[in-house]
C-alpha cells in the first residue's frame, strides 16, 4: 500500500498560460506535501472502472498524480511534464524540462479511485518504476512525452495493454474518446477517480494547427478538465492516437502529444522493456498492423473478456466488439448500430434490421471551427488514463 502522510491534501495547479504567462500553483497550506494535480479533467464524462490499462500514475517528486496508457505488461506511456519539471514553463518541448527523478518517485496503478476521502492519494496495489525513457534529444521536434518502465509486469487479470496506433496518423474530424482521472470541472471537484468521455473530434494536427500547437501534436475542440495529463486519447477500436499535454482553461480546446509522430521511439523502448520484462515483444512493435490486433468477433461475457474493451449484442450471444460512428468505421461483415447498453457499436451483420435506428451519430463537419478562433489561454495537464482490460478468446 501506498499512502502519503495524513497532513497531505490535494494542490490543484492550474497552469494557465496566456501565450508566454508563467505557470503558479494555486495557494495551499504546506504546499511542499500536498498532492496535486496540474490540470484538465474529462468534460461530461462518466466514471470508468473497466478501462484499466489506463493507469494512474503518483510522481513523488512533483506531489502530484497524473494518468498514463499501458501499452505492454511493463511499459506505460505518459506526458513529460508528468515526470519532471517545466525549466521553460511555455514551451512543452522535450529540451524544455528539468531532468526527471530517479524511478523509484513514480509508481502505477490499476485502480479506478486514487484519492481517499480526505483528498490524500491512496492506493491498495502499485507497481515501482524501473526506468524513465524520454524522447531522444537530438530529434528537433517538439513533445511532451516519456515512458515508464516498470519493476513488474501487470498480470492480464489485471489490465490488459492497449495497442497505440504507430502506423496511422489521425486525420481532421477523427473521432476519440478521452479518459483521466482529474476533476469535473475548474475547481478539481472529482479529482483522481477515472473518468471517460466519449464522441469527441480532432480539429486540426501538425502544420495546419495554430503556432501554439507543435508539429508532432493535435488539437481537439473540448474534453478535458483539470487533472487529466498523460492520459490517452483512444480511436473508436480503442487504439491509443494521443497523449494528453494541456489545453484551454475552460475546457473547450485540448491539445495532444501525436503518437504516430512517436512511432520509432514507442517500438524501440517497447522491445527493451520486453526484455527486461522477459516476454515476447508485443507485434505492433515488430510491423503487424495495429488495426488487424483489434478486430471484432471474439465470444464474451464482459468488458474484461475483449481485446476492444466492448462485450456487445444486440439480442444474441455476446462478442467482442468497438465503438465506430459510421457503417464506413467497422469491417466487413458489420454495420454501426445501437447495442443493448445503447453504445453505437460495430454489430454482426452487413446492415442493420429494418426495425432499428442504426447509427444515429455523424462527423462534424469542421470540429474546428469554435476552436481556433478562441483566444490562446492554455492549460498544463496532469493526467491519469485506463483502459479496460482484455483478454482474447483461446
Amino acid at each position: 500500500m501506498s499512502k502519503s502522510p495524513a497532513r497531505e491534501r490535494r494542490a490543484f495547479f492550474l497552469c494557465t498560460l496566456l501565450l508566454g504567462a508563467g505557470c503558479s500553483p494555486a495557494p495551499a497550506e504546506d504546499p511542499e506535501e500536498d498532492i496535486g494535480a496540474t490540470e484538465q479533467a474529462i468534460v461530461e464524462g462518466y466514471a470508468d472502472d473497466v478501462d484499466t490499462a489506463a493507469v494512474g500514475i503518483h510522481a513523488a517528486n512533483l506531489g502530484m498524480i497524473c494518468t498514463g496508457s499501458l501499452i505492454a505488461p511493463n511499459l506505460v506511456l505518459t506526458a513529460r511534464h508528468c515526470v519532471s519539471d517545466h525549466l521553460v514553463p511555455t514551451s512543452y518541448c522535450s529540451t524544455a524540462f528539468a531532468e526527471p527523478a530517479t524511478p523509484d518517485h513514480y509508481t502505477v496503478t490499476t485502480e479506478p479511485t486514487l484519492v481517499g476521502e480526505d483528498g490524500t492519494y491512496q492506493v491498495t496495489h502499485e507497481i515501482m518504476t524501473r526506468e524513465v525513457v524520454l524522447l531522444p534529444a537530438e530529434d528537433e521536434r517538439c513533445g511532451d512525452m516519456a515512458l515508464l518502465i516498470l519493476e513488474d509486469n501487470f498480470d492480464p487479470s489485471e489490465a490488459r495493454p492497449l495497442v497505440p496506433r504507430v502506423d496511422a496518423p489521425v486525420v481532421r474530424a477523427e473521432a476519440y474518446s478521452a479518459i483521466g482521472y482529474g476533476g469535473t470541472n475548474a475547481d478539481g471537484d472529482g479529482i483522481g477517480e477515472r473518468r471517460r468521455s466519449d464522441s469527441l473530434f480532432v480539429s486540426c494536427v501538425g502544420e495546419p494547427c495554430p503556432n501554439y500547437v507543435n508539429p508532432a501534436e493535435w488539437m481537439s475542440s473540448g474534453g478535458t478538465w483539470p487533472g487529466d495529463s498523460g492520459g490517452p486519447a483512444l480511436d473508436l477500436t480503442g487504439r491509443v492516437v494521443g497523449v494528453s499535454s494541456r489545453g484551454m482553461y475552460d475546457g473547450t480546446m485540448s491539445i495532444y502529444g501525436h503518437v504516430f509522430s512517436w512511432a520509432e521511439w514507442l517500438k524501440d523502448t517497447a522491445k527493451h522493456a520486453a526484455e527486461l520484462g522477459g516476454y515476447p515483444s508485443p507485434p505492433w512493435a515488430h510491423g503487424t498492423p495495429t488495426a488487424s490486433l483489434v478486430l471484432p468477433g471474439d465470444a464474451c461475457s464482459q468488458p474484461a473478456d475483449c481485446a476492444p474493451g466492448l462485450c456487445a449484442s444486440d439480442g444474441g450471444e455476446r462478442y467482442c466488439t468497438h465503438r465506430c460512428i459510421e457503417d464506413a468505421s467497422c469491417p466487413s461483415g458489420y454495420h454501426c448500430g445501437a447495442d443493448d447498453g445503447g453504445h453505437q457499436v460495430c454489430l454482426e451483420g452487413d446492415s442493420a434490421p429494418e426495425d432499428a435506428e442504426g447509427c444515429q451519430c455523424r462527423m462534424r463537419a469542421d470540429p474546428t471551427e469554435s476552436s481556433l478562433s478562441r483566444a490562446a489561454g492554455i492549460l498544463g495537464l496532469a493526467l491519469l488514463a485506463l483502459r479496460r482490460r482484455r483478454r482474447r478468446r483461446a
